[in-house]
């Protein structure tokens, strides 16, 4: 119950984190290249 609350939360933190991301690159591609970049090397 516990590990499922964390859980939660943890993917709640991404959303919102997924979501700056999203806006920073619509008004910067160069951003967009950069996390293109991490997701290619991990």
């Amino acid at each position: 119950m516990i590990q499922k609350k964390a859980n939660v939360q943890k993917t709640l933190a991404f959303s919102v984190i997924l979501t700056f991301i999203a806006n920073k690159a619509k008004q910067s591609l160069k951003i967009r290249e950069i996390i293109l970049s991490i997701l290619r090397t991990s």
